[in-house]
């Protein structure tokens, strides 16, 4: 399910799926984590997109109670991680909510871009409590 270090960051954490040009990560257990305060992110597995053909090891990150760049209580953070020398256009979605396009040039190893205050968790979780991220 999910390798934790001490730190309780997760990484390759739940699942991805992907059908024509949109992965889909399916991350289990976002509302149980929010409720526990745990504050470190959940952190995919590494990924490729057909659309961006020659980048390899993409990763979309969840920190349910926001990072700490977090300026609205109740908003969770959502970004997507690239190789270092990358340039992407994107659209992020969880739920029914969706930012984009976002633009980041990667110029440093593990730069994120996203969102700090990127929808209100409850909103927008799925029923069993887990999340769908979209990019």
């Amino acid at each position: 399910f999910g390798t934790g270090g001490s730190s309780s960051v997760m990484q390759d954490v739940g699942t991805l799926t992907a059908h024509d040009d949109i992965v889909e990560w399916n991350v289990p257990g976002v509302r149980a984590r929010a409720r526990l305060g745990t504050a470190h992110p959940l952190i995919s597995e590494a990924f490729e997109v057909h659309r961006f053909p020659d980048v390899k090891a993409l990763r979309l990150k969840i920190f349910p109670l926001g990072s700490r760049r977090r300026t609205k209580p109740g908003h969770c953070s959502v970004y997507l991680t690239g190789p270092q020398g990358t340039h992407l256009q994107f659209m992020l979605r969880m739920g029914s909510v969706e930012h984009g396009p976002l633009e980041c040039i990667f110029d440093r190893p593990e730069k994120d871009s996203g969102r700090h205050d990127f929808c209100a968790l409850e909103d927008e979780l799925e029923v069993d409590g887990s999340a769908a991220v979209r990019l």
